[in-house]
């Protein structure tokens, strides 16, 4: 059974497929409500402050990384995470990404070997509004099937 995974940072949708042309069922949608709140609402208080180094004056400390970039680390890893629990129940023969680019290249990098090996087709485009038609038609022409 082939898999098709449509995401962005806020929303994985899991489509299946029987038959190698057959149509898309969904059967999941992940949602990670708080990716979606502004930066500084998701931030509890205010970054730390520093002492210059030379001199008496004090300064707000940049963040190392953005919040919104954590959540979409995290969420990355929670779609992997569905995929690889799916392998492991040998749900999956077939596995098809369609994942806005930094989602995508962050699913990648978390991707165990087994499941990258069921990989048919990556697509960097963000598609989690779209109706099934249009997803399926999106593979279907790269796919050829």
């Amino acid at each position: 059974m082939r898999w098709v995974i449509v995401a962005d940072s806020t929303r994985c949708r899991v489509f299946t497929q029987e038959l190698k042309s057959g149509p898309f069922e969904e059967i999941d949608d992940l949602v990670r409500p708080s990716a979606r709140l502004r930066e500084h609402d998701r931030l509890t208080d205010r970054p730390g402050r520093a002492f210059d180094s030379a001199g008496a004056g004090r300064h707000a400390m940049e963040r190392s990384q953005k919040a919104r970039d954590g959540e979409a680390r995290k969420f990355a890893h929670e779609i992997v995470e569905r995929l690889d629990d799916a392998r492991k129940e040998n749900a999956i023969d077939g596995l098809v990404l369609i994942a806005e680019p930094q989602l995508l290249g962050l699913v990648r990098e978390k991707l165990t070997g087994p499941l990258q090996k069921l990989i048919e087709l990556e697509i960097p485009a963000n598609l989690t509004s779209a109706d099934v038609e249009t997803i399926y038609a999106r593979v279907a022409d790269q796919l050829r099937i």
